[in-house]
């Protein structure tokens, strides 16, 4: 592997160049028999350049060229049971995946600690995989390859954060948008799947206020399916909408004692079969002064909810994960520093 490097900076503007180059040797093997074996070149070319027209204001952009070998973890094997009625086949040969990414950027910093970001994304992969799934009753056969044909990703963020110095606080926005590209095999044709996924985070957090300091959050989360009409998955066309807002806080009572409360209400696929679910953990903990010792009274899932259930709609599928869980219990601790 070899690196060659170049930067240069002028008038405030950064300009850098990088360019990585080697091989790498892949081998599969199957019952102590040698099935292929091939030596395949890989590279990374970067140039990056960042605007700075003022003091407090970046510009970057950036484009990337990326030759990689396939994951060893996507190389062909017998099929994996992913879960009960999952089966999962590769058939991925020993090859490089020329990817090619660009991104631009925005980000401002203010005396009074006010900070915004925005980042605009976009990747496009040369070769792409293709997923086959063959229902046999409830079991699910699904195979996965790769073909010469293009997908890509198109994305967007932004970040923001705003002191409140009258309350001590700090307010924070963060969203998240990415459009990605998926080959889905349709008897002899190929059909271009498009998912959106969108998250939402806004939170509100307080430090050291009248001895309490807590966070106050609401987290969204939307994934949609877009599909060709002709192409026979339109069931796969479904919305999932969730959302969770949070309350986690802490009350300092005294140097050595302190009680806290974390809290969510998560409210998944709002828009088909809505499951809401209460969560709540408190605590109390103790510090004798000029002692080793410390302790803790902790008391978990207060409302006593029995399952934690999740939908998400992904690129061939849906799912439905349900975990189930401790009911409400209390437990104490002790803790020594030596």
């Amino acid at each position: 592997e070899y690196l060659l490097r170049y930067n240069k900076k002028q008038n405030q503007n950064i300009l850098n160049i990088e360019l990585y180059g080697g091989g790498s040797y892949l081998v599969r093997k199957e019952l102590n028999r040698f099935i292929d074996r091939k030596l395949l070149p890989t590279a990374r070319f970067i140039v990056s350049y960042t605007l700075l027209p003022k003091k407090n204001i970046a510009l970057p952009f950036a484009i990337e060229f990326l030759n990689k070998p396939v994951s060893i973890e996507n190389l062909p094997r017998n099929p994996l049971i992913v879960q009960y009625t999952y089966f999962q086949q590769l058939a991925y040969p020993l090859r490089t995946i020329p990817t090619i990414k660009a991104s631009a950027g925005f980000s401002k910093l203010k005396l009074n600690g006010i900070f915004s970001y925005f980042q605009f994304s976009f990747t496009s992969t040369l070769i792409s995989e293709v997923t086959t799934n063959r229902f046999n009753l409830f079991f699910n056969f699904e195979e996965r390859r790769l073909v010469s044909r293009a997908t890509n990703q198109y994305g967007f963020s932004t970040n923001h954060n705003i002191p409140v110095s009258s309350l001590k606080a700090v307010f924070e926005v963060n969203l998240n948008s990415y459009l990605n590209e998926q080959l889905l095999q349709s008897g002899n044709q190929l059909i271009k799947n498009t998912n959106l996924w969108s998250s939402a985070i806004m939170l509100l957090r307080f430090r050291n206020f009248k001895r309490f300091s807590f966070v106050i959050e609401t987290a969204a989360s939307y994934s949609q399916n877009f599909v060709p009409s002709s192409s026979g998955f339109n069931d796969l066309e479904r919305k999932i909408l969730n959302l969770t807002p949070k309350f986690n806080g802490r009350w300092n009572m005294a140097k050595n004692f302190s009680a806290g409360i974390q809290s969510a209400w998560h409210q998944f696929d709002l828009l088909n079969n809505p499951i809401s679910l209460l969560f709540a953990d408190a605590d109390l903990i103790w510090k004798p002064k000029n002692s080793k010792f410390s302790f803790e009274m902790k008391a978990e899932n207060l409302f006593n909810e029995e399952v934690f259930t999740l939908t998400n709609v992904f690129f061939n599928a849906q799912s439905l994960t349900s975990i189930p869980l401790i009911g409400r219990n209390i437990q104490v601790s002790a803790r020594v520093n030596f």
